[in-house]
């Protein structure tokens, strides 16, 4: 391994919602460390669940807002809800993704990709070929969530 991170994770459910949904609670906490990029089967499908979920995740980070009276705890929120209102998304594959903060693309379309990425969702199980490609350009902080088991 290049001195990046592999956080290997098991999603209960086996629809595309529920990971999604897992990839949408894990973004939280990883969306102020850079671009992430999300590597699925069918980019377009997942991107718009995977928005669907994020708006929800939103909505309930307003709702602990305004249900609070700590300071610290609103201001932090404040903060979190503004990255959250202006990331950006997207499902191109062009070049296009250098200029949005998540990319969610094919395994195809990954392998002529180059990454800059702070956190890499992989979804899909990778040919070792299209994977070592992958994680050799990977910056040595970078975090590789893997939810399909391409790592032992």
């Amino acid at each position: 391994m290049g001195g990046w991170y592999v956080e290997q994770r098991k999603v209960a459910g086996s629809g595309s919602g529920d990971l999604s949904a897992d990839i949408a609670r894990h973004l939280q906490l990883r969306c102020t460390a850079g671009p992430a990029v999300i590597i699925t089967d069918r980019p377009v499908v997942f991107l718009s669940v995977l928005r669907k979920h994020w708006l929800k995740a939103a909505r309930l980070a307003q709702r602990d807002r305004s249900s609070t009276l700590d300071a610290v705890k609103i201001a932090a929120l404040t903060q979190l809800l503004t990255r959250m209102q202006t990331l950006r998304f997207s499902a191109a594959s062009t070049d296009e993704w250098r200029q949005v903060d998540v990319s969610v693309i094919s395994p195809e379309g990954a392998a002529v990709v180059a990454l800059r990425c702070e956190t890499l969702y992989l979804t899909v199980h990778l040919a070792d070929s299209v994977l070592n490609s992958l994680t050799e350009r990977l910056p040595c902080h970078a975090v590789v969530v893997d939810l399909a088991g391409n790592f032992p």
